[in-house]
């Protein structure tokens, strides 16, 4: 092997961020040419030198020597495309490959022609410098092609062939990084520092590392130390004015964003950082030039387009605005900052159902931010959900009560309160006395008068909106949803059917006045409804979403195929059709075809975390492992601090029974969140699959260490006794977890366990014992109600679920339920309640089953018959609703069909309530 040195380019930087450290030969050839040149870059004389070079190989072109030190030097000097062309002859004649590759390879990956080096470039087998060296290149370059497990592989092999090279490590705690595990990229950094402590990227890394850990001011020093040893580093110059400017040190991040400048004046994170502080400082219009010349590499920052959606909307771009927010908001759904952004530029542009969309899942995380809470609360008063907008505008005005702005938020609060309600009242009828033509106060004023129960009051303060608004659906729309809550549907479709006159394109009137229409089954006067609106905007994604769904309300999933597929197209980037379309076709059957809409919604929603997830389940569930795997993969590599994203793939993995790479994918979900229950439960499951109970319970105690407050900590080591068929241990933990803390959580677990064990008296004891601490508990008294129904005490179950349906009349499984009990007493209330459960829940195949057993028995048994067809079609596997379709169909004589929906359930031994009715009916119809 020849002797080699490091190389006078010594460090440098690639893609802005990352630092290579190569080597190459010392010994230049003997030529006058190459001499000159050698003592040129001894006196500095990089000019010089580049001509002397440029010279020799023009004099000789075949020389392998003088195109090497050429391609070298041009390497020095930041020509890289020169570089690779004249490293690439070299190589071609003959110079040695151990010493072309690593700066050939450099240079590649510097042009980000990654795919290309990896192809070209291979690692030397016969020098062990060289294959260290190009391998660290190649786990950049599959890094960068987001390649992780590739990356991995590379930067280990790096390690393996020459253990001490500083290239190898440092492309190896990226890779950990990138992995999510920062403790051990740190560890490997010191462990790099400690032999060479002024090693410049290692010490920009450790500020990265430093930052992420939440150590500003660490990493302010690190990247100054970095810089004391490398100053013209525009890249972790840059790092450091983040991290100053996250320290709120503006001036000192101004200063560094400046000096990068000076150097590059087109830096793409300087400018981004310079528009930024501009931002802070209200010059919006100076951050929109600042960015303007780079905007399409900032967008390629992480947040870049977070920034670009904020500068945007401040100089009133809205649409470029939004699209920027939105391009954020898939990246990073979860980034709560981004969705406010986005939610405050759709109501800028009065979308306020994609705010209600963006902010009504999250509201909880909303709870000291009055500004977010105004928007959503906003949007539910502009869409007409009455109960929402009162609840959140009520927040609004508890988090906010000296804000003058927020008068009426504050009266609405004051009407809640017994003792303050009739002076709130009369504030917000003074403040619409002042201003008659107040919208804001005289929905404050409605939604008070709904909150006290007084209907009647809310309709005649709607009815004032509307004389002092008479061009506006609004008001009409919001009364409409005030008769309908009074159960008095012909003035509710009046007042929708009005609304829609003054606007027949305002979809919340119409969207109304179609859910009323689908609650009587006119689906016919519904589909005409959004038809007549479609005639006029036949790309409108909220009316092809409703028609669709009036299609499957009507039992006709067939029927929303084509307007699922006509939403697409005319909305290409929109998610949610593409969502639905894919689930609509898995349920009628059509694998090919969902299978190939989940790959739309893949290769067209690369960034959207939550539509990926979606494509990744219905993979699963329609038997593509294989793509459902891969699919987390990307997701996983693109998304490295997503709890959620490593369990999911984690689960997946058990399911093919892929135990170890799902071990290695539930630990990457615990390092990215150590509070993640449900990631430490499939954890303890997997051990115990592994290894035992005893291996669980060793995961159970880690769980607890680390979550010594969360009551589902606190029985993870009853569940894993639990699944262990331990069950008088099992009970044992949840009494004492009970006992210690007592929470709902281990009360439901105690009483689960006992029925486990048969020992119902015993469970039914445990929940009423805890009902004397928490007497409110919903989950408790459901449970209990449920418990009289399998004991048939139905005047009892009654009693409960009239008394929770009183407390939670929208929930549907209640409702339902009560149905069932008023059936088996005979009492003429079970239709009734069946049916306003099927008008909370349609879709549902239970409740629809419950409903449609009672029609057919009591009454329209034509009706009942159709609604059973179509429970059926929702859940084929469902043995109850098999049975009572199977019932009717033998009431029609149709033999042959009964037999048929019988036998596969009777086969498959399936446990049901009316297992041996349906047994019966067989047997009675000749079934063998």
């Amino acid at each position: 092997m020849k002797p080699i040195h490091r190389w006078l380019i010594g460090r440098c930087l690639v893609g802005g961020l990352i630092g290579v450290v190569l080597t190459a030969p010392a010994a230049f050839a003997s030529t006058a040419l190459i001499d000159d040149a050698r003592a040129s870059l001894a006196q500095g004389n990089a000019n010089a030198a580049l001509f002397q070079l440029k010279k020799a190989v023009r004099e000789n072109p075949t020389s392998g020597e003088a195109r090497f030190e050429l391609g070298a030097l041009e390497i020095r000097l930041g020509d890289l495309v020169a570089a690779e062309k004249d490293l690439t002859l070299a190589r071609a004649n003959g110079h040695p490959a151990a010493q072309v590759n690593p700066l050939l390879a450099f240079a590649l990956l510097a042009l980000g022609e990654n795919e290309k080096l990896l192809a070209n470039v291979p690692p030397c087998p016969d020098d062990a410098q060289c294959r260290s060296d190009v391998l660290a290149i190649h786990a950049r370059a599959r890094l960068a092609l987001r390649d992780l497990p590739g990356a991995d592989a590379a930067s280990k092999a790096a390690l393996e062939a020459v253990p001490a090279n500083p290239s190898a490590r440092i492309v190896h705690a990226l890779v950990l990084m990138v992995q999510g595990d920062y403790r051990t990229a740190e560890e490997v950094i010191d462990s790099l520092l400690s032999t060479d402590p002024k090693a410049p990227e290692a010490l920009a890394l450790k500020g990265d590392l430093r930052r992420q850990a939440g150590d500003l001011i660490g990493a302010v020093d690190r990247f100054k130390a970095s810089l004391a040893v490398n100053p013209r580093d525009v890249t972790v110059r840059q790092r450091l004015a983040l991290a100053l400017a996250a320290l709120n040190r503006d001036d000192e991040a101004a200063t560094e964003v400046k000096t990068v400048l000076d150097q590059a004046p087109n830096a793409p994170i300087a400018r981004y950082l310079k528009a930024m502080l501009e931002i802070r400082a209200g010059k919006v219009a100076d951050a929109m030039d600042s960015v303007r010349p780079v905007e399409a590499a900032i967008e390629r920052i992480p947040r870049g387009a977070f920034l670009l959606a904020v500068i945007h909307a401040a100089n009133g771009h809205l649409e470029q605005a939004l699209s920027f927010a939105t391009r954020f908001h898939s990246d990073d759904p979860d980034n709560l900052a981004g969705t406010k952004l986005l939610a405050g530029i759709h109501y800028r542009m009065r979308s306020y159902d994609k705010i209600i969309a963006l902010l009504g899942p999250i509201q909880d995380r909303l709870s000291d931010d009055p500004r977010a809470l105004d928007l959503l609360g906003s949007a539910y008063m502009a869409e007409g959900w009455v109960k929402e907008a009162n609840e959140v505008l009520a927040k609004v005005a508890a988090l906010a009560p000296n804000d003058a702005a927020r008068q009426a938020r504050l009266a609405v609060v004051q009407t809640q309160q017994p003792s303050t309600r009739d002076a709130g009242v009369r504030e917000l009828e003074n403040l619409l006395a002042a201003d008659a033509g107040n919208a804001q106060v005289g929905m404050a004023l409605l939604f008070s008068y709904l909150a006290q129960g007084d209907p009647d009051r809310a309709i005649d303060a709607a009815t004032a909106m509307v004389k002092t608004q008479p061009e506006s659906p609004l008001p009409l729309t919001i009364r409409g949803a005030v008769w309908l809550a009074k159960d008095n549907e012909a003035a509710a479709a009046a007042d929708f059917q009005a609304a829609l006159a003054k606007d027949p394109d305002f979809i919340p009137a119409a969207s109304y006045a179609v859910e009323l229409d689908l609650r009587n089954e006119a689906f016919d006067r519904a589909r005409q409804t959004i038809d007549g609106l479609l005639s006029r905007k036949p790309a409108d994604l909220r009316a092809l979403m409703i028609r669709a769904r009036i299609e499957a309300r009507a039992g006709q999933p067939d029927r929303m195929v084509g307007f699922l597929q006509t939403a697409i197209a005319a909305h290409p980037d929109e998610a949610d059709p593409r969502i639905q379309l894919m689930r609509t076709l898995a349920g009628l059957g059509q694998t090919a075809e969902a299978v190939q809409a989940a790959d739309d919604l893949a290769r067209t929603q690369p960034r959207n975390l939550a539509a990926l997830d979606q494509a990744a389940q219905l993979y699963l569930a329609l038997k593509e492992p294989a793509k459902g795997v891969d699919l987390y993969r990307r997701l996983q590599a693109s998304h490295p601090e997503s709890s959620a994203i490593h369990l999911r793939l984690g689960q997946a993995l058990v399911g093919l029974n892929r135990l170890e790479e799902a071990r290695t994918a539930f630990d990457r979900a615990l390092s990215a969140d150590r509070a993640s229950i449900p990631a430490w439960r499939s954890r303890a499951q997997l051990e115990f699959a592994m290894k035992g109970d005893a291996a669980a319970l060793a995961v159970v105690t880690r769980a607890l260490a680390q979550n010594p407050d969360s009551d589902e900590a606190r029985v993870l080591e009853g569940d894993v006794l639990t699944a262990a068929n331990r069950l008088p241990d099992a009970e044992a933990r949840y009494a004492a977890a009970l006992a210690a803390h007592p929470s709902a959580v281990a009360a439901g677990r105690l009483y689960r366990v006992l029925i486990q064990q048969g020992d119902r008296p015993r469970a039914r004891a445990a929940l009423v014992a805890w009902l004397t601490v928490e007497p409110e508990d919903p989950g408790a008294l459901t449970a209990l109600a449920e418990d009289d129904l399998v004991t048939k005490n139905y005047p009892a179950a009654i009693q409960r679920y009239e008394a929770l349906s009183a407390r939670f009349p929208q929930n549907a499984l209640l409702l339902n339920n009560l149905a069932y009990a008023y059936d088996a007493v005979d009492d003429p209330r079970a239709t009734q309640t069946a049916q306003t459960a099927f008008r909370l829940q349609p879709t549902s195949p239970d409740i629809i089953d419950t409903y449609a057993d009672l029609l057919y028995r009591k009454g329209d048994a034509a009706q009942g018959a159709v609604l059973m067809l179509r429970a059926h079609a929702m859940a084929p596997r469902n043995p109850q609703i098999a049975y009572h379709l199977a019932r009717m169909k033998a009431d029609a004589k149709e033999f042959d069909a009964a037999r048929g929906l019988l036998k596969p359930i009777l086969d498959a031994k399936l446990a049901f309530g009316e297992a041996d009715d349906a047994r019966a009916l067989y047997d009675r119809l000749g079934g063998v």
